[in-house]
């Protein structure tokens, strides 16, 4: 029998991951658009990877933070896509940052529980409220470790410790496949490096 037919029925996973801004970095973005391009760009995935082979399954990978992370959840959901959570923090503990006093989007308490009750796996890691920027870069090179392709909604500007730009450069130096959708509209997706 060859082993190359035996390979091509065995089911593979594959995982695309996203990092991008939180909403006040999102105040140019078209919100609904955005949601469009994410979309069709998990479609033309799909339907690349599956005209591979009909045993993949995609997951998504997304930490639910508001902004890009939520909108790729709900876009993956939707599809059918199996959501993987890592999560800087326990559930509990992550749920805070979602409060009305500090959160940056309406009813982000509720919206988090929700997708992370849909969620195919919650991975808690163990991060320190005493270093919030280094708990939530921790979580942000989870899914970059994580992923097959990683998907990048960034401005294109320097960031802080964990963040979009560090991430991007990381992936980069990797040589993980990318694909960076502009956070300003229209939201022109390119491969990235370009």
């Amino acid at each position: 029998m060859n082993p190359t037919t035996n390979l091509l029925n065995y089911p593979f996973t594959f995982s695309v991951g996203i990092v991008g801004h939180r909403p006040n970095r999102l105040h140019d973005a078209d919100l609904p658009l955005l949601a469009l391009v994410i979309r069709e760009t998990l479609i033309e995935i799909q339907d690349t990877v599956l005209a591979q082979s009909i045993n993949t399954s995609l997951h998504a990978i997304s930490p639910l933070a508001e902004g890009v992370d939520r909108i790729f959840a709900e876009e993956a959901q939707e599809l059918g896509w199996p959501l993987i959570c890592p999560l800087p923090f326990p559930i509990e503990e992550y749920g805070k940052d979602f409060e009305p006093s500090v959160a940056l989007e309406p009813n982000s308490l509720s919206r988090f529980h929700n997708l992370h009750g849909r969620a195919a796996s919650i991975i808690e890691l163990s991060g320190d409220r005493h270093d919030l920027l280094e708990a939530y870069a921790a979580c942000g090179r989870y899914v970059l470790d994580h992923c097959d392709l990683l998907i990048a909604v960034w401005d294109g500007q320097p960031g802080e410790h964990g963040g979009t730009a560090e991430l991007v450069e990381l992936a980069i130096a990797a040589n993980k496949p990318l694909i960076h959708i502009h956070s300003t509209p229209p939201h022109h997706r390119t491969w990235l490096p370009g």
